[in-house]
């Protein structure tokens, strides 16, 4: 009987380390698993702040080309104004040119009807 009670006692001390090496197993699994999701997560955060650093990358360039785009256009802006100070100024000399063309005119206008008055005074005392 004291025999059958210590079998008992050791069968119940098995099961109990049974159980409480089950309970382990399942914790390591579950430490497993939380360990595996964790990683994969972390794979995942990698990999999108890797594509954040292409994508910035590319923002990057796309800032340089504008920079680049914006520094042409100055250029362009400037040579233009330069372009439109000369053209002012051939304007003013266009616009003198003409004046001065436009007195000679009234000046030549002027003196052919002088002349035609003294032609026309002329063939007149030449018919008396």
């Amino acid at each position: 009987e004291e025999l059958n009670q210590k079998y008992k006692d050791q069968n119940n001390k098995f099961e109990e380390l049974k159980r409480k090496y089950n309970d382990q197993n399942d914790s390591f699994e579950k430490f497993k698993q939380n360990y595996k999701d964790q990683k994969e997560n972390f794979e995942e955060l990698k990999r999108k702040r890797d594509e954040q650093i292409v994508a910035l990358e590319i923002l990057k360039q796309k800032c340089k080309d504008q920079d680049d785009d914006f520094e042409e256009l100055k250029q362009k802006y400037k040579e233009q104004i330069g372009d439109l100070e000369d053209l002012k100024q051939q304007k003013e000399y266009f616009e003198l040119q003409y004046k001065k063309s436009e007195q000679q005119l009234k000046e030549k206008t002027s003196q052919i009807k002088s002349l035609k008055q003294k032609n026309k005074e002329l063939e007149e005392e030449a018919s008396k």
